[in-house]
């Protein structure tokens, strides 16, 4: 029994010593490189529990932090580490480096930690950006479509101009990089659709798009626990009013709002799933606009 308890010992001392390396000589490295380069300039966004920052360094180096905190206590904190290329208002990553950190509280607060050739890691990032400004706001969006990241199948400019359209933006975000310059400047200028790539544009409407529903479909449906209405809409604009999926359609209120999931030349089409609902909200002739916050229309 002894003899099995001294085995025991002598292997946890030696997974901690291996974490403890792991975590304080390869970690340094990343954490000395970013440190001894001075910031040039630094964006971010956060959600519930989660949290990604980008540094562009002085020298041409990035580093990007994500950290992801579990409701267990848990803590996972990835960075990746490589060169940057500028031209223009792209941004061009170059990652050479992955650091995969895990904080695990359940047992006595273990840290582990490792560095990866980014190469070899299954850990990756979009690595092209476009600086786009609109007011004293600098964001940092990509057109790539990294499957980790982009769960909802969308890109950040298809994200963008989602909250761009329903009026969302400047105030408030989606889940992309910005940073806000002279917080207390006061000028508002529009956004300058032509940042924007080319084939990114038409997701932006120039102006607020009004539309009157035309027909209500109302289905019940259930699920596994419960049963719940369904309503199908349709309104009387369409492709040949710039209109794309996605695009979002509220009642003056609030009260209703559908966003499109198909649309013909004149018409388009979206759904809402909500139980205990006045009807009286969607009558037909009810308007619903993409905005009702400006003065645009």
């Amino acid at each position: 029994m002894k003899n099995l308890t001294a085995i025991v010992l002598f292997t946890s001392a030696l997974l901690c010593n291996s974490c403890s390396f792991n975590g304080n000589s390869k970690s340094s490295r990343i954490d000395n490189d970013s440190k001894n380069n001075e910031i040039i300039s630094s964006y971010s966004f956060s959600a519930i529990n989660y949290n990604k920052s980008i540094d562009l360094l002085k020298g041409n180096r990035f580093v990007i932090t994500e950290n992801i905190n579990r409701v267990n206590g848990d803590t996972t904190v990835k960075k990746y580490l490589g060169d940057f290329k500028k031209t223009g208002n792209v941004v061009t990553l170059i990652p050479k480096e992955v650091e995969i950190a895990t904080h695990v509280v359940n047992f006595e607060n273990i840290k582990e930690s490792d560095i990866f050739s980014y190469s070899q890691s299954d850990s990756k990032i979009n690595t092209r950006f476009y600086l786009i400004k609109w007011n004293n706001i600098e964001y940092m969006l990509s057109d790539q479509f990294n499957a980790i990241a982009n769960y909802d199948e969308k890109n950040d400019f298809q994200r963008f101009a989602y909250f761009f359209n329903s009026g969302i933006e400047p105030n408030e975000g989606g889940y992309y990089f910005k940073r806000t310059n002279h917080a207390n400047d006061s000028v508002k200028t529009p956004l300058d659709i032509k940042q924007i790539p080319q084939q990114w544009r038409t997701y932006f409407l120039t102006k607020p798009i009004s539309a009157n529903i035309i027909n209500t479909e109302k289905k019940f449906k259930k699920s596994k626990f419960y049963e719940y209405a369904c309503w199908r809409i349709k309104l009387d604009k369409g492709a040949k009013d710039g209109i794309k999926k996605g695009v979002s359609f509220s009642t003056k209120y609030e009260d209703f709002h559908i966003r499109v999931d198909s649309i013909l030349p004149d018409v388009c089409f979206g759904s809402f799933r909500i139980n205990d609902f006045d009807d009286e909200f969607i009558k037909i002739g009810t308007e619903m606009r993409t905005q009702w916050n400006s003065e645009m229309l």
